[in-house]
């Protein structure tokens, strides 16, 4: 299995497409933040972010 990152313009659309993703493949997901689920969610930000 390989790897691959999506980028997006905003913390919102993050979540909308990770909650998308879920919908489809709900196997996928998992409340474990570091070992189980396929897909991860990874949110970085600063001061000036909205």
């Amino acid at each position: 299995m390989g790897k691959g990152m999506i980028v997006t313009m905003s913390r919102g659309i993050a979540a909308d497409l990770y909650e998308r993703i879920v919908v489809y493949r709900p196997d996928w997901h998992s409340d474990d933040e570091l070992v189980l689920g396929v897909v991860k969610v990874v949110i970085t930000g600063s001061a000036s972010d909205s």
